[in-house]
């Protein structure tokens, strides 16, 4: 299934440059490829040794085509307790 392959190439990917634990949220096929958002644990272990909630970032992941990942951002960041604040529309 081209669904699982996508997931195995952005975690592959994140292990190798991020090395954290991840959940997938949302994985589109796009005109371009795929888009995909995903939850990361931030500083687990840091969090941990002192105590603290863990952090959790949110990413946006884009591959092309040929399943190569073509960019990756973080577009928010949470304590693991508190929800996402939505950002304000006009």
């Amino acid at each position: 299934m081209k669904i699982n392959k996508v997931m195995d190439t952005v975690t592959d990917f994140f292990k190798e440059n991020v090395n954290a634990p991840l959940r997938f949220t949302a994985i589109e096929k796009t005109d371009e490829g795929w888009y995909l958002q995903l939850e990361v644990i931030e500083e687990k272990e840091y969090m941990q040794k002192y105590a603290r909630d863990q952090i959790v970032g949110l990413y946006e992941v884009t591959l092309d085509d040929e399943m190569e990942v073509t960019s990756f951002k973080r577009i928010n960041m949470r304590s693991r307790s508190m929800a996402y604040e939505e950002e304000a529309t006009s």
